[in-house]
């Protein structure tokens, strides 16, 4: 029998088991969601992006790794306040996230460093994003908070997956190209 007593106990119990799964679910996201950006971290990136690879016949696809670095960061702290390198860092931030959130894992690895998983089914596929994702950095804006418009780039290396190599691997060589890239560009100036 259903007694008064026994209803107002399934109702705590029931409120205090709401309770600890919102209390999961925030901890989760301290863990592993930058607080800046609201993207995933890098712990979350290497710990579910190798079970993503591993998820595939890689015979089948062209997994890709883009290490992208946000160009004079220091600088722009420095020079400008953190206000604005965090502005840089966000902006950033969106426009990966809007171009791989669907069809990759994107994640702000630390400081001005952010990774991107990418499974694509072919060349044309890699050329389209890389296209896209250069377009893109190469030159772009964000407003502060009284309108003034200010101006960032950022570097990208790529690094195909292949048979053998692991996310970690492939982020290391992608993360050389990007430098690579970097010096090149500098050079050029």
């Amino acid at each position: 029998m259903n007694t008064y007593a026994d209803r107002i106990l399934e109702i705590v119990l029931l409120s205090v088991s709401i309770g600890l799964i919102i209390w999961v679910v925030k901890l989760y996201g301290l863990a592993y969601r930058d607080q800046l950006t609201g993207l995933w971290n890098g712990r979350y990136f290497f710990r579910n992006g190798q079970k993503m690879l591993d998820s595939y016949d890689i015979n089948r696809i062209r997994p890709i790794v883009f290490f992208i670095d946000l160009d004079n960061l220091k600088s722009l702290n420095d020079n400008n306040s953190h206000k604005i390198g965090d502005l840089a860092l966000k902006a950033l931030a969106n426009i990966i996230e809007d171009l791989f959130e669907e069809i990759g894992l994107v994640a702000r690895r630390s400081g001005d460093e952010f990774l991107i998983l990418y499974i694509a089914n072919s060349d044309k596929d890699v050329r389209t994003a890389l296209l896209s994702l250069q377009e893109k950095l190469k030159d772009f804006s964000a407003y502060d908070d009284v309108g003034e418009m200010f101006n960032f780039s950022a570097t990208i290396g790529m690094q195909e997956i292949s048979v053998g190599m692991t996310l970690k691997q492939a982020v290391n060589l992608a993360d050389k190209k990007m430098l690579s890239n970097k010096r090149r560009r500098i050079a050029d100036k």
